[in-house]
């Protein structure tokens, strides 16, 4: 049963990823609160890249477009193991009654607030979890780049800072949002 817990937990975190990650006024919120230098429409073209196969629409040198290319291969691959993990949970979800579905959620969700613990130290230790990040996900070192590029300059780390502190806030929201449903569901049916 932990197992699906973590797998509950794992899920909702990917969806919180997700809403963050295509929705253009959480990009201009981060910009705006960073320091970026944008134009209005970059957060715009930001998720129609990541979104629709579009060529990235600014101006950037090939090396920041290749990092680019890669931080969307990343994303994809996030995706995937979303569209992946949401209907092996519906097949779970089948085998079982309402009353031990909304248990399963109730318990999971709880489960899942252990996990906002580590997100939450992430946070705490920015600096080392984003250089850790980069040298995970990007082993080759197409990272690294000069603070006047404009891929720094669009992108400074207080951004990453930012949207990472959007994705513990909707995780914890939704956590609390599908725990109460839960909760309500196994209520009305005492």
């Amino acid at each position: 049963m932990r197992g699906i817990y973590a797998l509950l937990a794992l899920t909702t975190l990917l969806i919180s990823v997700h809403i963050v990650l295509y929705t253009p006024q959480l990009y201009e919120r981060a910009f705006k609160k960073s320091g970026s230098i944008y134009d209005d429409t970059t957060a715009l073209k930001l998720v129609e890249y990541f979104t629709y196969s579009r060529v990235l629409d600014i101006e950037i040198t090939e090396r920041e477009r290749n990092h680019m290319s890669d931080v969307k291969g990343i994303i994809r691959g996030l995706n995937v193991v979303l569209i992946l993990l949401i209907p092996g949970l519906f097949f779970v979800s089948r085998k079982h009654d309402k009353e031990q579905v909304m248990k399963l959620i109730k318990r999971s969700t709880a489960y899942g607030m252990l996990l906002a613990i580590p997100l939450s130290l992430l946070l705490g230790f920015f600096q080392q979890s984003f250089a850790g990040f980069h040298y995970t996900f990007f082993p080759q070192g197409n990272y690294e780049f000069s603070s006047t590029s404009t891929l720094i300059m669009t992108f400074p780390q207080d951004f990453f800072y930012i949207m990472l502190t959007y994705i513990l806030l909707v995780y914890l929201v939704l956590s609390l949002l599908f725990m109460l449903l839960a909760h309500l569901a196994l209520a009305s049916k005492q």
